[in-house]
């Protein structure tokens, strides 16, 4: 299965922190936080990656080249912006498959099996599947209502309960987007996902596992200091 793996974002909230390098390059205890999402990776048996890169994306590529361990490395560079949404379509243009591919976030890490994720997947024959994590509060990223092991709706950020949140990790079929009239620059959550929910139906894969998204100060932070809990 190949992956594609986000790593384009400027991440302006850590900006204090990480101001010179692309979020998923953040220091962790000598190691960029990239590299333990790729270790995580090959332990699930992933080894042909798809970075789409964008904010200072040559660090990224420097620092990797076109291998990573046993695993291979291909790369698109966006030329402007092209939120989530369009760094996935442009990616796909390097797909060598037509068939199921991964897509995850540089900046955050989640524990879960592969295997029972993409059996599930086949299982509910989805365009979509979506990784969710439930959490004690659901403040940050907003929940996720799901009936039958299909999502059915997304309430914003804001509601501080427990719930289900969008962990950023998606298995998608290549024609998922072929009914849609998409813009080039889109958000894949806030343009796609969200608004076409009912028309999507995606498929819910619900974990409990350990979930970290690097995204703001304290949660880089509380990694830095976890790190060896998630080895």
């Amino acid at each position: 299965m190949q992956t594609i793996i986000l790593v384009g974002g400027r991440g302006t909230r850590l900006a204090k922190v990480i101001s010179d390098v692309p979020k998923p390059m953040a220091q962790v205890s000598g190691r960029p936080f990239l590299e333990y999402l790729l270790d995580y990776c090959l332990e699930q048996e992933l080894d042909d990656f798809i970075f789409s890169l964008g904010y200072k994306g040559e660090i990224i590529k420097n620092h990797f080249g076109n291998k990573y361990k046993n695993a291979k490395i291909e790369y698109v560079i966006e030329n402007e912006p092209l939120g989530t949404g369009g760094a996935i379509l442009n990616a796909m243009e390097k797909l060598s498959t037509k068939q199921t591919f991964l897509v995850l976030n540089g900046d955050t890490l989640v524990k879960f099996d592969l295997n029972e994720f993409y059996q599930h997947h086949l299982s509910k024959t989805a365009k979509l599947s979506v990784l969710l994590k439930r959490m004690p509060d659901c403040s940050r990223y907003g929940e996720a209502s799901i009936k039958n092991d299909t999502i059915i709706k997304f309430n914003y950020p804001g509601f501080a309960h427990i719930g289900m949140v969008n962990a950023g990790v998606y298995l998608i079929e290549p024609d998922l987007f072929i009914n849609y009239d998409l813009p080039k620059k889109f958000s894949f959550e806030n343009d796609f996902l969200y608004p076409y929910v009912n028309r999507v139906k995606p498929n819910a894969f619900v974990v409990d596992k350990y979930f970290i998204d690097i995204g703001v100060p304290e949660d880089y932070a509380r990694f830095c200091n976890e790190y060896n809990d998630f080895l």
